[in-house]
C-alpha cells in the first residue's frame, strides 16, 4: 500500500509539473506581448484571454489534485471536440502551426474527464513541440470502436527513430538532450491510459508520428 501511494504520488507531482508548464509558458508569452501592445483596445482583448487562461488553468490544477484524494469518482459525458479546443486555446501554438479536430463518434462517450486531458494535452502539446519546419500539423480524429473510441494523433513532425520507439515511454526519456523539459509527457501518457482501461500504439513514418489510443467508453461496460 505504501509503495502504491508512493507512486501515485510521484505520478501526481509529474502532472502538476508537466501538465501545467505549457499552459504557463502560453501565459507568459502573451503577458509579454500584451505588455508592450501600444493600443489600449488589444491590451484589453489580451487582458481577458490572460483571465481565462489563468481561471481555466487554476481549474486545471485543483482537478487535478482533487483526483488524487477521490480516484474513483464517477465518469462524465465527454464532448472530445470542445475538449480538444480548450486544449488547443490552453497551449495557443503558433499561427503557422495547424491543428485539425475530427469527430467521426455517433455513441455518447463517457470517461474519466481529467485523465483523458492530460492524455490528449500531452500528445498535441510534443506534436506542436516537436514539429518540422515553418508549416507544422496535427490531425486529432476520434473514431467509434467496439466497446469505445480510438484516438488518433497524427503529425508532420521530426518523428521518432525506431531504436528509441521501445524506450519512448519511460520516465525520463527525451527525444533530443537540447530539448526541453524533463521526459515526462509521454511516460504520463501510458500511465493515464493504463489507468482508463486503454492501450496505447506508435506509428512512425518519414512525414512524422501517428500515435493511437484505444480506450473503452464506460457507459457500455
Amino acid at each position: 500500500m505504501a509503495s502504491k501511494n508512493a507512486e501515485q504520488l510521484k505520478l501526481l507531482f509529474a502532472r502538476v509539473t508537466h501538465d501545467i508548464l505549457s499552459p504557463i509558458h502560453s501565459i507568459q508569452g502573451l503577458a509579454e506581448i500584451t505588455a508592450k501592445e501600444p493600443d489600449l483596445n488589444k491590451r484589453t482583448e489580451y487582458g481577458l484571454i490572460l483571465l481565462k487562461m489563468t481561471r481555466d488553468l487554476s481549474q486545471r490544477v485543483e482537478k487535478i489534485i482533487r483526483e488524487y484524494y477521490d480516484p474513483n469518482h464517477s465518469t462524465d459525458q465527454i464532448n472530445l471536440s470542445k475538449m480538444t479546443q480548450s486544449i488547443i486555446d490552453q497551449i495557443r501554438p503558433p499561427d503557422e502551426m495547424s491543428i485539425e479536430i475530427s469527430d467521426n463518434t455517433e455513441i455518447p462517450f463517457f470517461s474519466h474527464y481529467n485523465r483523458l486531458y492530460s492524455v490528449l494535452q500531452n500528445l498535441i502539446d510534443n506534436s506542436v513541440k516537436y514539429r518540422s519546419g515553418n508549416m507544422g500539423f496535427v490531425n486529432v480524429q476520434f473514431d467509434d470502436v467496439v466497446e469505445g473510441i480510438v484516438i488518433t494523433v497524427a503529425d508532420n513532425g521530426i518523428g521518432i527513430p525506431e531504436p528509441l520507439q521501445q524506450k519512448i515511454f519511460h520516465e525520463g526519456f527525451r527525444l533530443s538532450q537540447n530539448n526541453h523539459g524533463y521526459g515526462l509527457g509521454l511516460y504520463l501518457i501510458k500511465n493515464l491510459v493504463d489507468e482508463l482501461g486503454g492501450k496505447i500504439e506508435l506509428e512512425n513514418s518519414s512525414v512524422g508520428t501517428t500515435f493511437y489510443v484505444k480506450l473503452p467508453n464506460t457507459n457500455l461496460q
